[in-house]
């Protein structure tokens, strides 16, 4: 595992290459993110808060976290759209099973992102459809 290896190798880090090695998982970070691997990117950036914490370098913690949280909502995001799209492909097949387990997919996303700003229409037009399409079972 990547941050046990991490953690042995902190022990024996000097403060310069624990700076090295904080600004090198961000870049790995950010580059695995514009290369939109946001899973790889993820992983790095919890490798930079490892070490970030684990030193109590509290601003590098507040920034990295910040980054963590932006690249969970692209995250959330993406699964929304995909929920959303494979459940109108299915509702237009007739498949209303696959569509509302997606559309169910798609809300739970939708309940579970803190940030509810204008979500509670969307949730609302989700369950409407989801009640809908349980009326052609």
């Amino acid at each position: 595992d990547a941050i046990n290896e991490l953690k042995e190798k902190a022990n024996h880090m000097s403060v310069e290459e624990i700076n090295s090695s904080i600004l090198s998982f961000i870049r790995k970070a950010e580059t695995a993110e514009k290369g939109l691997a946001y899973k790889e990117a993820q992983k790095e950036y919890e490798m930079a808060l490892y070490l970030a914490s684990g030193f109590d370098y509290k601003e590098e913690v507040g920034r990295i976290s910040f980054m963590i949280l932006e690249l969970d909502k692209k995250i959330k995001d993406l699964e929304l759209e995909y929920a959303l799209k494979v459940g109108e492909k299915a509702e237009k097949k007739k498949d209303y099973v696959k569509a509302i387990n997606y559309y169910q997919q798609g809300l739970k996303i939708l309940n579970d992102v803190q940030d509810l700003n204008g979500n509670e229409s969307r949730i609302k037009k989700l369950n409407k459809k989801i009640t809908n399409l349980q009326k052609h079972l």
